[in-house]
């Protein structure tokens, strides 16, 4: 017997050539795996026992930003090790965004039900946390339904309108109004008709609570809380954002069981007057349906939670970039008033208001309010540009990336909202690089409800209001921070001249 040595491996074995000849066979393999599977495997920054990755994004207060940071060094995909087994995969730019979410849908249309936060908060229901042919029959329930509540008819337009009335009523009523907590409102009550069959006043408690809430979750759930890769982390770590959230998230809960309370002391099920009758009709019918019924009771906060948050920061961005430009604004107001002159502002006038349309895509494009998108997952390896994503890799398309293309978009980080015009001035309604609503089968439900609310609320305060920065000796900070989910912008005051209001009166709108 003999000690062999061979790379790593000690052996005691017999000098037969053959057996020897077969051994080191054996050795050559297994160093033709490991080099082969360095070589495919994806790059990364170094990883840290047990913690991983965790460090490197840690104290990064845009994650956005620090993975752009990270792209720089190891390319448009890079893979991080996110404490002692979770594998996380980012992907940039536009191409590989679609090779991944678009020609490989089938394999990475799935939500990572191992992350801790959002697994626990929405217990793999719902219709943004769930998946397989539960996730399908969802999604197919929640168009129908809101097709049936008339998301895609006249009378959310006219909702819309009534709404804009009232936020523009209460800035004038207001010296110092706060514009993040009064436009939330204003856009909320719009999913508010669809959900709970009314509006809320804006100084509503419940309404307030509820707001708050969805604030709090929005910037404190994000991909980031350490809870998601160490779920022990919730349990010992004093005042963990994680176990806050879940103590938020119950307060809607517990508002929505009321609702439903008080709707059942009033259904008639000839009658489908919001989402909860809905819900309630599927209560009365639940042999008619392969939908659990704790499913819909989470439809109800994915709808207000989606449908709020995500269209009233756009509409601060909106504003922000309007203030910023005010020639931008004096073209679209000259648009605007060339079509409807002083009436209502219809959504049937977009089609002749290109410039206007272009302005808000263009907002869209440029903030980016949804940076990186939601975690996806593979249940399978995906190839992507010839590198393969390992299955049970979270994913996470960074469409920001996409929107800053330059194989794309010409001067990506300049304001120019031409570029979602058509050389004899038609709109572009549709570019390849373009996800603000995400892009293939996760795309958002509530989409058409998101576009009507931005051109109208838009075109109105436009066309009722000349807006203008309220300390034009401060520079506007165009580059904003994302505090958790969504990015939003810093602080700003506004200073608008309302013709709706006395003539000649000025208020001046605080946005913090």
């Amino acid at each position: 017997m003999r000690k062999i040595y061979i790379l790593d491996y000690t052996v005691d074995v017999d000098c037969n050539p053959v057996l020897l000849a077969t051994f080191v066979c054996i050795l050559l393999v297994l160093l033709w795996q490991r080099v082969t599977s360095r070589i495919n495997s994806l790059p990364g920054p170094h990883r840290w026992p047990v913690l991983g990755n965790i460090p490197a994004l840690a104290g990064s207060q845009s994650l956005y930003k620090r993975l752009l940071e990270l792209r720089k060094d190891y390319g448009d995909i890079i893979q991080l090790r996110m404490g002692p087994s979770m594998n996380l995969v980012v992907v940039f730019s536009q191409d590989l965004i679609k090779e991944l979410l678009v020609d490989n849908a089938d394999k990475t249309e799935f939500r990572p039900n191992w992350l801790y936060v959002p697994d626990t908060m929405f217990n793999k229901t719902g219709i943004i946390w769930s998946n397989g042919k539960h996730w399908t029959h969802l999604r197919k329930f929640a168009i129908h339904a809101l097709k049936d509540l008339g998301a895609e008819k006249s009378n959310l337009e006219q909702n819309i309108q009534v709404e804009t009335n009232y936020l523009i009523s209460a800035m004038c009523k207001e010296n110092n109004v706060q514009m993040d907590k009064l436009l939330p409102k204003a856009v909320s009550n719009i999913i508010s008709n669809i959900v709970f069959g009314s509006r809320f006043e804006y100084n509503d408690p419940d309404f307030e609570m509820i707001l708050n809430v969805l604030d709090y979750i929005f910037k404190h759930a994000g991909l980031h809380l350490p809870e998601n890769f160490m779920p022990i982390l919730a349990n010992i770590m004093p005042n963990s954002e994680a176990r806050c959230c879940f103590e938020e998230k119950e307060k809607i809960d517990d508002y929505v069981k009321l609702q439903i309370e008080k709707h059942k002391e009033n259904y008639n099920p000839s009658e489908t007057r919001d989402f909860i009758d809905i819900y309630l009709h599927h209560l009365n019918n639940a042999n008619e349906s392969n939908i659990p019924d704790k499913s819909l009771f989470h439809m109800i906060f994915d709808l207000f939670a989606a449908g709020s948050e995500t269209t009233s920061t756009t509409l601060l961005w909106i504003i922000l970039y309007l203030i910023k430009y005010p020639s931008v604004q004096d073209l679209c107001r000259t648009e605007i008033t060339t079509v409807a002159g002083l009436r209502q502002v219809s959504y049937a006038d977009k089609d002749k208001m290109p410039y206007t349309l272009a302005v808000i895509d263009e907002v869209q494009r440029i903030a980016s309010i949804g940076p990186i998108g939601l975690p996806r997952a593979c249940m399978e390896d995906v190839s992507i540009s010839g590198k393969i994503i390992p299955k049970h890799s979270v994913i996470i398309p960074h469409f920001m990336s996409a929107h800053y293309d330059e194989k794309y978009w010409e001067n990506p980080t300049e304001f120019q909202p031409e570029r979602f015009l058509t050389d004899d001035g038609k709109h572009i309604k549709h570019h390849k690089a373009f996800h603000p609503f995400s892009v293939g089968s996760r795309t958002c439900i509530g989409k058409n409800v998101a576009e009507m609310e931005l051109f109208l609320f838009t075109t109105t305060l436009i066309q009722r209001c000349r807006l203008q920065h309220a300390t034009p000796y401060e520079p506007l900070d165009m580059e904003g921070v994302q505090s958790g989910i969504t990015l939003l912008p810093k602080p700003y005051k506004v200073r608008i001249r309302d013709r709706s209001c006395s003539v000649g009166v000025e208020r001046q709108i605080s946005i913090y």
